[in-house]
């Protein structure tokens, strides 16, 4: 019986990590949640404008490059790009669109996703013990997104997978690489201070942060594969969780596709 649960275990961890599912072969349309489009239509206009609006107003008080240096302005830009996809794409639906264009909001909504769960955690946990003052746009970008970026995802029934954190780690890393420039130019050595220092054990740091940044994405993004798979039950849609794992694969697929 024990023998018999790993071989399960195993096979749903290889479907999971399936190369195809990081091209969502498995998506044919824009998958929202039924009886809820025009809802998510309206709501995801009223959060672009929300979002957008913010921005301005955030840049044009204090308009300062080195918050392009930090991590939660690059998910803020990020974030809206996703929102404005997201909305324009729904708008679109309504006649026609490519495959490509749905699974590249896909793509957007799981990054943007995670970046927003670790910008507010690492925020609420570490980094508000050096913040002199909280400020309305302190709670916005480091909440308020977050809880967007939630509600604009809950309208979609992605095909959420365990190895889809590899796009929100090549994000971070990205933006590792970006400091460390800034460090290798002396424009900015510390962007988050002693933590990203890379003045001293620099080569340590480095390793360091970018281990940190691999473990938090995979938590992160686990969480959401998870959210997602409990609402599908929600819906009363079957999740692979059957012993035979073709039978598995094609439930999964055919629930993902709508086809239920």
């Amino acid at each position: 019986m024990g023998g018999a649960r790993m071989n399960s275990v195993r096979e749903a961890l290889a479907q999971e990590f399936k190369c195809q599912h990081l091209a969502m072969k498995d998506v044919d349309n824009l998958q929202l949640t039924p009886k809820f489009s025009l809802v998510a239509l309206f709501i995801r206009l009223l959060i672009f404008l929300y979002a957008i609006t913010m921005m301005v107003i955030n840049y044009a008080g204090n308009p300062s490059i080195k918050q392009g240096y930090q991590l939660t302005h690059w998910a803020q830009m990020f974030t809206i790009i996703t929102f404005l996809m997201s909305f324009s794409i729904s708008v679109a639906t309504r006649r026609d669109v490519g495959k490509s264009w749905i699974k590249t909001l896909y793509i957007l909504q799981i990054t943007s996703t995670n970046l927003q769960a670790q910008v507010a955690l690492l925020y609420w946990t570490l980094i508000i013990k050096t913040v002199p003052e909280l400020t309305f746009f302190s709670v916005h970008l480091h909440l308020i997104l977050f809880v967007l970026t939630l509600a604009d995802i809950s309208f979609d029934q992605i095909p959420c997978r365990l190895i889809h954190f590899i796009y929100t780690f090549a994000f971070s890393f990205i933006y590792i690489m970006f400091t460390l420039v800034l460090y290798w130019t002396n424009v900015e050595p510390a962007v988050y201070g002693p933590t990203s220092d890379y003045r001293s054990d620099g080569v340590v740091k480095a390793v360091s942060v970018t281990a940190g940044s691999l473990a938090i994405t995979f938590i992160t993004n686990t969480v959401l594969c998870v959210a997602f798979r409990l609402r599908a039950r929600c819906l009363n849609r079957p999740e692979d969780s059957q012993e035979d794992a073709a039978e598995s694969e094609s439930t999964v697929d055919n629930v993902e596709e709508g086809k239920f």
